[in-house]
Order: structure tokens, then C-alpha cells, then sequence
């Protein structure tokens, strides 16, 4: 399933969702749009997830289009022009209705009506980004922590302590705090074994090291809970992290 935005707001109070859901290789695909607040659906019908075979193995296309779960009315906003190939994770959508995506190695901003703004490449598979309250875009390209601005310009860079050499990745994607705090953590490939270690970090805005601390086990999600309580889990092993401390 993929969720999508829409390119209009809802009205104060309303919620909307949409999923896209199908196999590779089915005729069709459904698209949902679900009203979170009145529990109503509406259900479109869209392209095939594939449409072409290589060596016997599909390769999928995916679409992400909005629909208004509140109105039963045209699709508001359709995407298939094929410029995100690859989406692992979910988009995040910035206050302006900027929305930002990931594809294999790239980062790329839209607006509110899908007109891609601009791209970032950069080496290795990019995580699930973060906004910070300033407009800045915070996400993991395998080894190493990337800060965009808004305008797609990079900032700063953090490299952090070498765990497993080569193996090295960050796999979940970094948190934000309302201070501007960034946290994020290292760890072994796309699934840790139980007893490989991992390290969560803490930077300033600027990328600066506030702490580090290191964990038994790898970690494969990162959670910021009230009071800034960071919240880790990974193999077997749900880690809680106050100021440094596990």
C-alpha cells in the first residue's frame, strides 16, 4: 500500500487517507480514500502496479494519485509520470504542501498539484525523511546522515561511528524534536541479526554531536515520545533513551 497527499486541505475536523492497494501483475489496482472522522470510503479503479516482464520476473510501476474520501468526485491529483520508480516509504508533506518523496538514491520535492521542484541525488538508498520546524529536510543515504534545505541545497553532512564496517546502514528514518534536535541510529543492513549492535546518536541543527549511545541489538525503528523520551526497537528489544541514557 502507498499512501499519497491531496492537493486540496480538508475542513477543520475532517481526516483523510489514501491507500493504494494490488498485486504485481494483477489487471487492476484499487485506490482508496478513507474518511478517518465519518468512516466513509471511496474506491477507484487504477492502472496496473506493472505493465511490462524481464526475464520472467515483474517489474512494478507505481502511481500514487488523492482522491477526496469526503466527496465522491474526480481524482484531485494523479502522478504517473514514472519520475519515482522505486518507493520504499512514505512521503512527508511540509506546512506550505511541499511534499517531499524518496526514490532508490534520489529525494524529490513536489507541489501541492505533483510539479516536481527539484531533485537530490546522492549515493546509497535514501531513507524516509524528516522535516525539521525550519523547512529543513533530514534523511539517511546508507552510511551517512544528509541535512537539505528547502531549496534543495545541502547542508551538512554526519558521518557516524563505524559499527560493522561495510555493512553499515540507516535503515529507519531520523525523528525530529521541537527543539530541532535530530535522532537517528546505525545499524547492521536492512535485518540486523538479534545480537548485532547498533548506535543512536543525537545531533543540534547544525549537526553537532550531543550524544551517542550504543545498543545491543540492531535497530530497525526510531520513535520520539512526550518529554523528548527516544524510543528504539530492533530485533527483540524495545530500548527507551532519556537524555542520553538508555
Amino acid at each position: 500500500m502507498v499512501w499519497g497527499p491531496t492537493a486540496d486541505r480538508p475542513p477543520p475536523g475532517a481526516a483523510r487517507a489514501l491507500l493504494r492497494s494490488g498485486r504485481q501483475g494483477e489487471k487492476d489496482v484499487r485506490v482508496d480514500a478513507q474518511d478517518a472522522r465519518a468512516g466513509s470510503r471511496d474506491q477507484r479503479r487504477a492502472p496496473p502496479a506493472c505493465n511490462r516482464s524481464r526475464r520472467k520476473h515483474r517489474v512494478q510501476r507505481r502511481q500514487s494519485r488523492a482522491l477526496s474520501p469526503t466527496t465522491v468526485g474526480p481524482t484531485r491529483l494523479g502522478l504517473q509520470d514514472r519520475t519515482i520508480r522505486h518507493a520504499f516509504s512514505a512521503p512527508v508533506i511540509a506546512p506550505d504542501g511541499t511534499v517531499y518523496a524518496t526514490s532508490n538514491t534520489s529525494l524529490i520535492a513536489f507541489t501541492p498539484a505533483g510539479k516536481k521542484k527539484w531533485v537530490f541525488d546522492e549515493k546509497g538508498l535514501a531513507t524516509q525523511p524528516a522535516l525539521g520546524a525550519d523547512g529543513t529536510i533530514y534523511l539517511g543515504y546508507s552510511k551517512k546522515l544528509y541535512a537539505i534545505g528547502p531549496d534543495g541545497e545541502k547542508k551538512w553532512v554526519f558521518v557516524p561511528d563505524r559499527v560493522h564496517g561495510e555493512y553499515d546502514r540507516l535503515i529507519a528514518p531520523p525523528v525530529v524534536d521541537k527543539d530541532g534536535d535530530i535522532f537517528f541510529a546505525a545499524s547492521y543492513l536492512v535485518s540486523p541479526p538479534p545480537d548485532s549492535p547498533a548506535i543512536s546518536y543525537a545531533l543540534d541543527s547544525q549537526g553537532k554531536l550531543k550524544w551517542r549511545l550504543k545498543l545491543p541489538t540492531g535497530v530497525t525503528a526510531v520513535a520520539l515520545g512526550p518529554g523528548g523520551t527516544l524510543y528504539v526497537g530492533g530485533g527483540r528489544l524495545l530500548c527507551c533513551i532519556v537524555d542520553g541514557r538508555g
